[in-house]
């Protein structure tokens, strides 16, 4: 009896483990492999029908179309993708999105998209990858700030929101992103310099780099941008410094007393504050807010994936666009009398705040029976800030039954932006 449990839990167990290694094989394949992607490695045991080879460290990939085993291979070691040397092979047909997996920058992003009538649906809080409503061409993949721009310029994903602040860091250049919406509205923080509040003498950057020269030894720096830092550290000519890292709570530093200063993304400055610490004249090394990047590569495909993704990513811009403009406008109508729409539309241009966008909207009121004619209806688009000066205006012309609506979308006759894009992709605007 004994023995016959031991057969049945080694043969349930090696069911198991070639079950999982195969499931885990086909995950990847289908999520991270292109089918013309090769890299030459070696490898040993294979995987029954997946196409994927195991070894100790790394997980191999040979070509997915190859019946049998080839020199030809992909090495994907820990997060590192596969570098897509022949792009134009990318086999996926979904366009991808990414977006901040946690925070408040995340539920804002949600949000944003939302309001821009594009609602994502997260089938089960523990994934990282949901739909949207209406588009199921379109995937949403959950991802760590640093990673979204990683996925981007590799163009495994095709769109990424994410901050400015993390853009400057982890690109590799200038033009492996492409900046496609520079300020969503949420987000806004600065990276900056804070320094002890007991450094009296030290007031601005220059005195800081003085400061660091006089010391025979190093600043110590704590950061977690150092490849911003040491840029900007170099255009203020501070040289005599050391930077170290820290994954969080970087005011403690230097309260513990391992750390001289740090540089860190600022907000409203109380936590410098309240862990004595100040900010200093020309210390801020950016400005951030978040932003809307797109992937050179799959954007830039001259095939039926890459206007498609072009086709979206219009689409999605004009959809945030046009949602941002409206958040700043009221929609007023009103009633008012005249001889002649000319006559009215003259009152309402001598009004400073009814001149609208494109100018009013002015169209005849068809009043009931036995009522005297000669009243209009209008329409005008104000900021919202401006509203009660528009209403005051209206009245002071003539002006009753007004109403004020809420806009959800003000459309430009172009987007300037998506002009931008197409032109440093080098593409017609409308391919």
């Amino acid at each position: 009896m004994v023995a016959d449990l031991e057969l049945f839990f080694v043969v349930y167990s090696s069911f198991q483990l070639e079950f999982k290694e195969t499931r885990q094989a086909n995950f990847w394949r289908s999520h991270l492999c292109s089918s013309k992607t090769s890299r030459s490695c070696y490898y040993s045991k294979r995987v029954e029908d997946s196409g994927f080879h195991k070894k100790k460290k790394g997980l191999f990939c040979i070509n997915s179309s190859d019946p049998t085993p080839t020199d030809k291979k992909v090495v994907l070691q820990g997060n590192s993708l596969p570098e897509l040397k022949d792009f134009s092979s990318c086999s996926r047909s979904k366009i991808r999105i990414a977006i901040p997996s946690k925070g408040d920058i995340g539920e804002d992003t949600r949000s944003l998209l939302k309001e821009s009538g594009l609602e994502i649906r997260l089938h089960n809080p523990r994934q990282y990858w949901a739909t949207i409503k209406d588009f199921p061409e379109v995937e949403v993949w959950l991802q760590r700030p640093a990673d979204i721009v990683r996925r981007v310029q590799e163009g495994q994903v095709d769109i990424g929101f994410v901050g400015y602040d993390i853009v400057a860091e982890y690109q590799d250049s200038s033009d492996s992103t492409l900046l496609i919406h520079e300020g969503l509205g949420y987000g806004s923080c600065k990276l900056g310099v804070g320094i002890p509040m007991s450094w009296i003498q030290v007031t601005s950057m220059n005195e800081l780099s003085r400061f660091s020269e006089e010391r025979k030894s190093p600043l110590l720096i704590t950061t977690k941008y150092p490849k911003t830092v040491k840029k900007f550290l170099q255009e203020k000519g501070v040289r005599n410094y050391r930077l170290l890292h820290m994954d969080g709570a970087l005011e403690a530093a230097t309260q513990m007393g391992c750390s001289d200063l740090i540089i860190d993304l600022i907000s409203s400055g109380t936590t410098l504050r309240e862990n004595l610490l100040k900010e200093i004249t020309e210390g801020t090394v950016l400005e951030s807010d978040m932003i809307m990047i797109g992937s050179p590569l799959t954007m830039g495909l001259n095939n039926a994936f890459g206007h498609k993704v072009r086709s979206f990513t219009r689409e999605l811009l004009e959809r945030i666009e046009s949602h941002l403009a409206a958040k700043d406008h009221f929609s007023i109508i009103a009633n008012i009398k005249g001889s002649s729409p000319g006559d009215v539309a003259r009152k309402i241009g001598s009004q400073l705040d009814l001149k609208g966008m494109d100018g009013p909207t002015v169209s005849p009121v068809i009043p009931p029976r036995g009522f005297d004619s000669g009243m209009y209806a209008i329409g005008v688009v104000v900021k919202k800030n401006r509203l009660y000066k528009a209403i005051e205006q209206l009245r002071s012309i003539g002006g009753s039954g007004v109403c004020v609506l809420p806009v959800s979308y003000v459309f430009e006759k172009k987007s300037a932006r998506w002009e931008r894009v197409t032109n440093t992709l080098g593409i017609d605007n409308d391919s």
